[in-house]
């Protein structure tokens, strides 16, 4: 609906995980007219319980009807999901197409290509990103959806049943299943002796539990967060705040960048002419090690990183590969020969095999040794002399937000002047129309101590 101003920009996971709170939020959060439905419904079922000569009965019932309850609710709301989604071709094959080169990385990739040709700048799908594309002379697309969220009604197109009473219903059975879990506490100490039929009874009657937590209610939590978080529910406060995440990751990237085109500058490129394999055995070694004492999200960020620059997804890094992630980096007449030069420089420092790129486990040791806090120093005197001036184009000694924007735009469009604003004050907590090279090392190095965000 146009809230997401660039979709190869957007994590929606992100922002379905955090839409996610607002739904779990709906089991605990009990409204004024589900309390009173619910002291409705308990008078009967208190009068049964105590004409009754086994509550276990009535325990076991009333257990599966929620558990019922909760399912059919889940089939609803799947049916509504379904409405609301665009349309994907029948033919298997078409589908593949249509989602082939979906990752964040290859979106950025096609709209870059795509707003060098198009004057319009945009993708040709809004949303997930998907561009048309033949197969056998027909074109391929998604179609439009069946139905929206009416604003007004809450409703998704003739359905009976809103958002609204979708979000009570979960209520409901939330503090009725609280109500039973309890019910069923209190019987199981108070009761001293029971016959078969009523530990039977039980039985089934806690039977329902697991069944509820581990598949019933997950299912309808994820569809119903997906359905109150489109269209007309959607949290434009949170899409903002997701989309500034996207973009900070995206400066995450850069600063690995520079810390590995530094690394190949002051040790990769020197020791070159005399390393034989004897050495880069020890390099790899010594960087495997390292790869393996870091944390969890750092061995994550690894493995991004070799998925980002293994564009064909063959296994491997080719040099030319690599190469192309470092050319708005590179120095000289010539940035793509000089990008190739780092990249080469790079793979053969461990390169202990000779097959001139780099597997996973080569891939992490190289990133590890860039990234250690040993180079640290050399990082900070590079993002100071090299790269602070190839930003600065006036060579004014201080960076403009439009000139920091503009070197973003030569990785990947999407990026606007006022979410650089917002990262520099996010990050020094008062707003700064430029930045010193002091400033501009603080704000990176700030910038490159995150981990990247999965996208």
């Amino acid at each position: 609906d146009g809230l997401v101003p660039s979709p190869t920009m957007f994590d929606f996971n992100m922002y379905l995980n955090s839409r996610l709170g607002h739904t779990v939020l709906g089991l605990v959060q009990v409204s004024n007219r589900v309390w009173v439905f619910s002291v409705l419904a308990m008078c009967p079922i208190l009068y049964v319980c105590m004409v009754s000569e086994s509550i276990q009965i009535v325990q076991c019932v009333v257990a599966w009807t929620i558990c019922t309850a909760a399912f059919v609710i889940s089939i609803l709301v799947a049916e509504d999901t379904c409405l609301i989604a665009p349309l994907v071709p029948e033919d298997p094959r078409h589908i593949l197409l249509l989602f082939a080169g979906t990752n964040s990385m290859t979106m950025r990739a096609r709209h870059a290509a795509s707003c060098k040709n198009d004057s319009k700048r945009t993708l040709p799908l809004a949303s997930p990103g998907l561009g048309d594309c033949e197969l056998d002379n027909e074109l391929i697309k998604l179609r439009p959806s069946k139905a929206k969220v009416c604003e007004k009604t809450r409703k998704v197109g003739k359905s009976l049943i809103s958002l609204l009473a979708y979000k009570e219903s979960v209520g409901f059975i939330g503090m009725w299943q609280a109500m039973l879990t309890t019910s069923m506490i209190i019987s199981a100490v108070s009761i001293t002796s029971q016959t078969w039929l009523q530990l039977a009874l039980d039985a089934i009657a806690w039977a329902e539990l697991p069944v509820m937590l581990l598949f019933v209610v997950p299912d309808l939590i994820q569809k119903l967060t997906i359905l109150n978080s489109v269209g007309c529910r959607a949290d434009k406060n949170l899409i903002r705040r997701v989309t500034l995440d996207s973009k900070e990751s995206l400066l995450k990237y850069q600063m690995h960048l520079v810390k590995m085109a530094s690394f190949a500058q002051r040790v990769a490129k020197p020791s070159r002419a005399y390393i034989g394999q004897r050495e880069k055995q020890k390099f790899f070694n010594t960087g495997l090690m390292l790869s393996e004492h870091v944390t969890p999200d750092e061995s994550h960020t690894f493995a991004q990183l070799f998925a980002t620059w293994d564009a064909d997804n063959n296994g491997n890094v080719e040099q030319d590969e690599l190469m192309k992630h470092f050319v708005h980096l590179a120095r000289g007449a010539n940035p793509s020969d000089a990008a190739m030069e780092m990249a080469t420089d790079l793979v053969t420092y461990v390169d202990y095999d000779g097959a001139d790129e780099l597997n996973f486990d080569k891939c992490r040791a190289l990133i590890a040794l860039a990234t250690s806090a040993e180079h640290k120093q050399n990082v900070e005197q590079d993002l100071s002399a090299i790269f602070f001036p190839m930003i600065d184009d006036d060579g004014n000694g201080f960076i403009t937000i439009d000139e920091f924007t503009c070197w973003l735009r030569k990785m990947s469009e999407g990026v606007e002047h006022e979410d650089i604003a917002n990262l520099v004050f996010k990050h020094f907590g008062t707003g700064k129309g430029s930045l010193l090279p002091a400033e501009f090392v603080d704000f990176m190095m700030h910038i490159g101590r995150s981990n990247l965000h999965h996208h």
